[in-house]
This record gives structure tokens, sequence and C-alpha cells, in this order.
């Protein structure tokens, strides 16, 4: 069992150490926070408005084919 044990302390031990793919998950972390800066700051009213804003300009492009 601690051979077994050793392997996944080697093995997290690298991948603590393994900076490949950093740059992405901090780019994620970012986005996560504006959505959710966004989503707290914006009034609630505005949500629909600018489904409603989207919907018109769908319905216009779709009366251009």
């Amino acid at each position: 069992m601690t051979g077994r044990g050793s392997h996944w302390r080697l093995r997290l031990r690298s991948l603590w150490h393994d900076a490949r793919g950093q740059d992405l998950m901090e780019y994620a972390l970012l986005a996560v926070l504006l959505a959710v800066t966004a989503a707290a700051v914006l009034p609630p009213s505005l949500p629909p408005t600018i489904h409603t804003m989207f919907s018109r300009v769908i319905s216009v492009l779709a009366g251009i084919q």
C-alpha cells in the first residue's frame, strides 16, 4: 500500500508544479468573475429588454432572407 500512496503523492506533486494550462484557467476564472459581477450589477429589468432587442434583430434578419 505504501508504494501506491507514494505514487499518488508524486503524481499530485507533479500536477501541482505543472504550469501548462494555467493561462487558460486564469482567463476562465476572469470570465466567470466578470459574468457574476455583471449579473450582480445590472438591474433586473435589463435582461428582458436585451432579449426583446435580440428577438427583433432576429426577426428582421429572417425577413431579409
